[in-house]
């Protein structure tokens, strides 16, 4: 009993859930990527949220209060991969000590989540059958991180919802020549009540330096960005 207790002791925070509840009324909370259209379940007729939508509600929080966040791209007229993305924060870190992998930790972004860093590529090489050595091509380094908070791939809503067709015409024509706006259809959600499902995992947290801190700014993060949200996601 006695060893379960220290080792319970020296997790930095404790296991737990995180379910979390917010409306949304005519809006679309989370639209496919390749349609725009709402993420839907035919079959149970349950709007879906993804764990991206939510991610990215947390991380664009912390990027308006101040904090450097790697899954970012915040000049959105020179769009950066990965591997740009951490070596642009990377050459900027204010102890030129820090490893690459240090650094990344303090990324709060990272901490949260964790994340894929690609940090380099470099030229491989292999043999033919001959045993001489010929060029690979580039071959990319990276590490990974398993962040401590985790959300479900996909989240359904609380009640069934009827979808609803809706038409937005515009000022703007589609194509030179038109005489007429562009009219468009998209579709709407009356109302739903929809549920995110969560997990903090204190073990993940240990190899990150996740702390209890950390959790509470995520909580208030998630709280305000939706509720201060601006756009049709709410």
């Amino acid at each position: 009993m006695s060893e379960q207790l220290s080792l319970t002791e020296l997790l930095p925070v404790e296991k737990s859930e995180i379910l979390f509840f917010y409306e949304t009324s005519y809006s679309t909370p989370n639209g496919d990527p390749f349609t725009g259209e709402q993420r839907y379940d035919e079959e149970t007729k349950k709007i879906l949220v993804s764990d991206v939508r939510i991610k990215r509600f947390i991380r664009d929080e912390m990027e308006r209060l101040g904090y450097n966040i790697y899954v970012s791209n915040p000049d959105p007229e020179n769009k950066l991969n990965a591997g740009q993305r951490f070596m642009q924060l990377f050459g900027e870190r204010k102890d030129k000590n820090q490893s690459a992998r240090e650094f990344a930790l303090s990324l709060i972004d990272v901490r949260f989540f964790g994340a894929v860093i690609p940090i380099q590529k470099e030229k491989g090489k292999k043999k033919n059958e001959g045993g001489e050595s010929i060029d690979a091509g580039e071959k990319e380094n990276a590490f990974n991180i398993t962040g401590a908070i985790q959300f479900s791939v996909l989240n359904p809503s609380l009640n069934s919802v009827d979808l609803r067709m809706h038409q937005n015409t515009s000022t703007f024509v589609s194509k030179e020549g038109n005489k007429q706006g562009a009219i468009g259809t998209t579709t709407v959600v009356p109302y739903a009540l929809n549920q995110i499902h969560g997990w903090i995992n204190p073990y993940s947290a240990k190899h990150t330096g996740l702390s209890e801190a950390d959790v509470t700014q995520m909580f208030q993060a998630l709280w305000n960005s939706i509720n201060n949200a601006n756009t049709r996601t709410k």
